[in-house]
This record gives structure tokens, sequence and C-alpha cells, in this order.
């Protein structure tokens, strides 16, 4: 009888503790799960608080510094025109984006009908171009940079898309002529491009992958970037001047 109770409560002890571990678990869930609760509520009102403090900044900046931020802006668009031109003649002078496709116009805007392209006449042209790209890439950054504090978060990044493509349009237009090493090997290869041009081969063989269709693409798209741009400036200029 004696062992029977001793089983019982051995029994007894292990339920005990059995449920008081289950117990502790759950309290230990459910505590985790308010801390999260907690911390997520936390993490709000610290977002909250930030951006109205971004805000206040913002505005405090322009309350502060009106009679600078019409320069700095007419700066930021200058060099934002700058940079464009310079990428432009880098398209202008990529070979075959006029021989891209039988209705261009459909797949491309009016890019194609607008430039008239061709083959640069000299190596000294090419890196008069890279040269020229290269200057007006530093004049905006360094601009960028300087006025920062002007711009809101939404500019700055469409100010960075819009570097990123006049970047991918230098390397494509790299990428084409890096491997030409002295005149005879440029003289034979704006042969071969006039060639084509006399056979519209650009048309017939390279089709719709051409890297001059990738060049256009990205023109198209920076086209489109530059106003923004523009626009997004100037209304931002004028709504923190005129308040």
């Amino acid at each position: 009888m004696s062992d029977f109770n001793s089983v019982s409560a051995i029994a007894g002890a292990g339920i005990a503790l059995f449920g008081t571990i289950i117990t502790n678990y759950f309290t230990l869930k459910m505590t985790k799960l308010r801390e999260e609760k907690s911390s997520e509520r936390l993490i709000i009102e610290l977002d909250k608080k930030n951006e109205l403090k971004i805000r206040s900044f913002e505005h405090n900046v322009s309350m502060n510094n009106r009679e600078f931020m019409p320069t700095a802006i007419r700066s930021i668009l200058i060099v934002v025109n700058q940079l464009f031109d310079c990428t432009e003649k880098l398209v202008l002078n990529y070979p075959g984006t006029t021989y891209t496709g039988i209705y261009p116009s459909f797949i491309f805007s009016n890019t194609i009908d607008k430039l008239i392209t061709g083959f640069p006449n000299s190596i000294e042209e090419i890196v008069e171009l890279s040269n020229s790209w290269y200057q007006a890439h530093k004049t905006f950054s360094n601009v960028i940079v300087e006025n920062t504090i002007f711009l809101s978060n939404d500019i700055l990044s469409d100010l960075n898309n819009f570097e990123i493509g006049c970047k991918n349009i230098r390397d494509y237009f790299y990428a084409r002529y890096s491997g030409i090493e002295d005149r005879q090997q440029f003289e034979l290869e704006r042969e071969e491009y006039n060639d084509r041009v006399r056979n519209f081969s650009f048309v017939e063989k390279d089709g719709i992958t051409t890297p001059a269709h990738s060049v256009l693409k990205i023109y198209d798209e920076l086209v489109e970037s530059r106003n923004n741009l523009t626009t997004q400036i100037n209304e931002y200029l004028k709504q923190k001047i005129d308040f």
C-alpha cells in the first residue's frame, strides 16, 4: 500500500511539474508576444517622430536659406542638363542607334526620329566625348553633394536614378570603343560600320536585341527622367519659397 502511495505521490508530483512547465512556457510565450507588440508600437512611434523631425528640419532649412535656395536649385538644374547633354552625345555617336527597326517610333517613342547618328570621325573625338562626359559627371556629383541639404529625399532618389542611367550609357559607349588601339583599327571598324549602314544590316541581321537598342531604351528612359526631374525640382523650389 505504501508503495502504491509512493508511486501516486511521484506521479502527482510529475504531473504538477509538467503542468508548471507548460504554464511557464505559455507565460513566457505571452510575455514575449507582448514585448514584441510593444516593440512594434515603439518602432512605429519612433518612425513617426523621426518623420516629424525630418519635416521640421527641412522646413527650418527652407526658412533659414530661402535666399540661397533659388541659386542652389538653378545650379542643380544646370548640372543635370549638362550631364544629360554629354550623355546624349555618347548616344549620338554609338553605332547603329538609327538602324534599329522598321518601325522604330513604335518601340522607342520618337528617339530614333530625333537622332542623327554615325560613327565618330576620329579616335581624338572619342577621347573628347569621354573626357567631356567625365567632367560633366564630376561637376554634377560635386554640385549635388554641396546642395543635398536643400533637396527632399524623393528628389535625391530620382537624381540617383538619373545618374545611374547616364552611367549605363557611358558603360555601353566605353565598351564599344575601348578595344580600339590605333588609327588603323579605328578606320577598319568605321568602314565596317559604313558598310553595314549601306546594307541596312542593323535591321536585317541584328534585330531587336542589339546593343544599340539597349542604348536607345536607356536613353528614352533618361529623357523622361530628366523632364520629370526638371518639373519636380521647380515645383519643390516654388513650394519652399512661396509660403
